[in-house]
């Protein structure tokens, strides 16, 4: 490790940098219940955008309703 007044350089190997963020994501999943699926993405989406969305996307297949066509 290299220190001056104003800054200090240390150095992590890889495999440190990678357990330690796999620890907070660990951390993460299990203390907030964190579900990473894109289900659960679409459906807080769905929820949160609901009122733009209606008449557009059928909510309970994820299907556009209208023949506008996507902006894909």
């Amino acid at each position: 490790m290299y220190e001056t007044d104003r800054m200090t350089i240390g150095v992590k190997t890889w495999a440190e940098i990678i357990e330690e963020n796999r620890a907070r994501l660990q951390f993460f999943q299990e203390h907030l219940q964190y579900d990473v699926t894109d289900s659960a993405a679409l459906k807080y989406l769905q929820d949160k955008h609901k009122a733009v969305l209606e008449g557009v996307i059928d909510t309970e297949h994820g299907q556009r309703t209208t023949d506008e066509p996507s902006n894909n």
